[in-house]
Parts: C-alpha cells; structure tokens; sequence
C-alpha cells in the first residue's frame, strides 16, 4: 500500500473510530467511581491538554501526582486550577448522606523539566526520590510531546519530536521510573501515543534521532514515526518487564490546545466532531485506575478498549529490523551521551 493509501485507510478508520462520534458509541467506564487515595501517579505535560484533564481527575479521586512540566509558571497556574476546583472527594453514601474525603494540596507536586532533554529526565528521577523521598509509583504516564513543522535539534544535538515523544520522553523516563513502578501491588505504565501511528512502520533508529535534513522534514511524519517507535517499545517492555502492566494509549481526535496550535480550521474540519479534553482523558484514566487484571499488557487502548496494532500490513517492520532498532538504542543508551551539540547516533 502507497503512502497515501494508508492515509486514507487511517482517515477513514478515524472517523469511525477516533472523533467524538467513535466516542459515543463505546459505553462508559465507569472512572468516576474510582477511589485513588493512597495511590501515586507521575504524569508528564500535566499542565495542559490531556496531560492536565488526567492530573485533574487523578487528584480529584484522592491520588497524589507528580506534574512534570516544562516551565514553571504554566505549571503553577495548572496546579492551582487544580485544586481550586477540588476540595474534596466524594467516597459514597452512608445513612443517606454523602460521604466525603479532604482533598490535601500537598498531592499536587511539581517538578520542572523538558522530557526531551537526557539531563532534564534524569535530574526527574533524582528529584522524585531525593527530594520528595518516593519509593512507589502506582502509575506513570508519558504524555508530554510536540508537533513541530520545521526540524529542531535539542540543546543536546537529537530531533526534538524524537527525543520528546520517545527517545527520553518514554524510553529513558520509563527506565528510570521502573524500579519505583515495581514497587507497586499493581503497577502501569501509559505511553500516549497517537492514531498517527498508523501511517508509519518502525523505522531505523540512526533516522529518527537525526530526523533527516531541514529541507527533508516533515513534522507530522516525524511524529507519526516517533509514536509507531513507542507502540512497539510498549509491546517490548510488556514481555520484558511483566510485573507492569505497559500499554500504549490513543485518546482519539482531541480538541487540545496542542491540536489547535498546529491544525487550522480546515483541518480541524476534517477530524471533526472533535472531541473534547475529558472525552479524549476518560480512556486514559481507566487504564490509571483499573485493576491491572482487567488491562491487557503491551496493547494498544483507546476508549478502554484494546485497539488493532496496524491497519495494513505495509507497517508491520520484520523482527530483524525491530531487533536492529533496539540494539541501537541500547547502544546510543549505553553511552550516556549528555553533551550538547552531539549530532551522531
């Protein structure tokens, strides 16, 4: 299938699926009766978008959660929206009467860093242990990423789209975390990833950490490659760590104010009903909040529901093509590269 036919596949396998009318059509899982207290989750780009949709909705069921975010002052106006506009939980009914639980501020905490930078995601790690003395995550969420249209490289020399979403966004954060996930009773790890995905196989790792030349570039390909990349570690991490439960989550058309920043009118048109922010959270948060027995490890999930991997076989990369792939990041991995302007994988 040409390119452009796995375009039209995806388009009108998303207008079925993934805009607000595929929405309507699943039933309802039931998260708001979730009790979260006692749980700890960690999600990145929790300032905006779906990011904040999920860390609002963990707080308000009594979870504690760790925003990582780029900049501080976004983070500080997210946070108290936050809790501002949750000052308890309600736990049921008893007598008649509802029941409800103090919600403590104290559980919305902060750390400050860019997941598309190697030193940002690892001084992440040191700062939920050292500084908030953290020994468990019940669940981690990789959000945090960007669409860009002309090719940026990091301060530390990587694609920006690649480093973001997957490189240190995903890989390098989830590694991190994991010795805390399987300190957990029932641990996840959520990769949120897109429908874009499945207009890309796995491509070569050299490839994506370079993410070709400016004139070359083409940001909504980039991206597309870089979420089919964390599909497939999902897949891979599921089978190598089995104490977690992985899986990798699309939150459908969403109306997020990263989608209106880089879709105009006429686009937007077309992925329309669009969404909004809860409707494309409400998947995500189950996957949260579910027992792990009900989550199928190294899946892709949208609406709380498995989804298939790949609409066409022309996305399906060989074993020895995935195997090649992984033993370059192991490889780049193992260098622990952090100087800036390094531009070779």
């Amino acid at each position: 299938m040409t390119a452009m036919g796995r375009m039209l596949a995806f388009y009108n396998y998303g207008r079925k699926h993934f805009n607000r009318k595929g929405w309507d059509k699943v039933e309802r899982p039931g998260v708001e009766n979730f009790d979260l207290n006692g749980k700890n989750y960690l999600v990145s780009g929790a300032n905006s978008g779906i990011g904040k949709s999920l860390t609002d909705f963990l707080y308000s069921r009594g979870a504690r959660v760790y925003m990582v975010c780029r900049s501080e002052e976004r983070a500080k106006v997210a946070r108290e929206a936050i809790a501002a506009a949750h000052t308890s939980m309600k736990l049921g009914e008893k007598n008649g009467e509802s029941e409800t639980k103090q919600l403590d501020e104290n559980n919305l905490r902060v750390i400050i860093a860019d997941v598309s930078l190697r030193a940002d995601v690892e001084r992440c790690a040191v700062e939920l242990t050292e500084k908030w003395k953290e020994t468990t995550l019940d669940g981690v969420v990789c959000n945090a990423g960007a669409l860009l249209n002309k090719r940026v490289e990091t301060k530390e020399g990587v694609e920006t789209t690649f480093a973001c979403h997957f490189l240190f966004g995903t890989y390098l954060l989830g590694k991190l975390v994991m010795p805390l996930l399987k300190q957990s009773s029932d641990p996840r790890l959520v990769i949120i990833t897109s429908g874009g995905m499945y207009n890309s196989k796995l491509e070569p790792f050299a490839d994506l950490y370079s993410g070709g030349t400016a004139k070359s570039f083409n940001g909504q390909l980039a991206y597309a490659k870089a979420k089919r990349a964390q599909v497939v570690l999902g897949e891979r991490w599921a089978k190598e760590f089995p104490e977690v439960k992985i899986v990798s989550a699309h939150p459908g058309w969403t109306l997020t104010p990263g989608v209106q920043s880089v879709f105009g009118s006429f686009s937007q048109w077309l992925l329309s009903p669009l969404r909004n922010e809860w409707q494309g959270t409400e998947g995500i948060a189950w996957l949260c909040g579910a027992p792990g027995d009900n989550i199928k490890s190294g899946s892709l999930y949208l609406d709380a529901a498995t989804q298939p991997l790949h609409l066409h076989k022309s996305t399906k990369g060989s074993p020895q093509a995935e195997e090649a792939f992984f033993k370059d990041l192991a490889a780049f991995d193992a260098k622990a590269v952090k100087e800036p302007g390094l531009t070779s994988a």
